[in-house]
């Protein structure tokens, strides 16, 4: 379902750092869509024609490996997805809805001629950008870290809302994003548990001193 997006609606107000980053006249152009859980928002070899933000939900770009194995290349639940195909003349890679997810939409011609000529939004899309490539460091130093338990607890403390952390999707998408299988995850979330370190209530960990 694609609609245009009305800057005047509340959404503005649930997405202030969306009307922050664009031009207004480039807002008033952008169009709101939701993709089902499981469909493919944009395939690989693909020409780009928009530039989405996922405002609720989980987008992620995916790689087949030549044996069938999979590689996520980008997990965005709030935020801008695939970047790089400002500059691009074909995708990369697939972008699947692991979750049902909305997003907003614009048209990459008009994004490239407003970076062009507004120095300010400019600087803005850099900074958005560095923020994205320190969430991507942050995701890897994860990944590198050797022990289960370690994982989880830097993505507790890296990834919550002061000592909340609001677990996105099911369990076994959370263990995806920390490259361990499910089982490994709940053992992990029972020792930390058990030790007193979290509580865990529905989609909620709540982070003990």
């Amino acid at each position: 379902m694609t609609r245009m997006y009305d800057n005047n609606h509340m959404n503005s107000y649930i997405h202030p750092e969306l009307a922050e980053l664009l031009p207004s006249e480039l807002l008033a152009v952008c169009l709101e869509s939701k993709i089902s859980k499981g469909a493919r928002l944009f395939t690989e070899g693909k020409t780009p024609k928009w530039m989405f933000y996922v405002t609720h939900g989980e987008i992620a770009l995916i790689r087949n490996g030549v044996d069938g194995e999979t590689a996520y290349l980008q997990r965005q639940r709030r935020g801008f997805v695939a970047e790089a195909s400002l500059l691009s003349d074909r995708y990369h890679c697939n972008a699947d809805a692991l979750i049902n997810s909305s997003l907003i939409k614009g048209p990459i011609p008009a994004l490239k001629d407003w970076l062009s000529k507004d120095a300010q939004f400019s600087l803005r899309w850099i900074k958005m950008l560095s923020a994205e490539v320190r969430r991507i460091r942050m995701q890897n130093e994860r990944l590198a870290l050797p022990t289960v338990r370690a994982r989880i607890l830097h993505l507790l403390n890296t990834g919550n809302q002061g000592t909340v952390f609001q677990v996105q999707g099911s369990p076994k998408l959370m263990a995806q994003e920390l490259a361990v299988s499910h089982e490994a995850l709940y053992r992990g979330l029972a020792a930390l548990e058990k030790e007193g370190k979290i509580i865990r209530q529905d989609q909620l960990i709540r982070i003990l001193d």
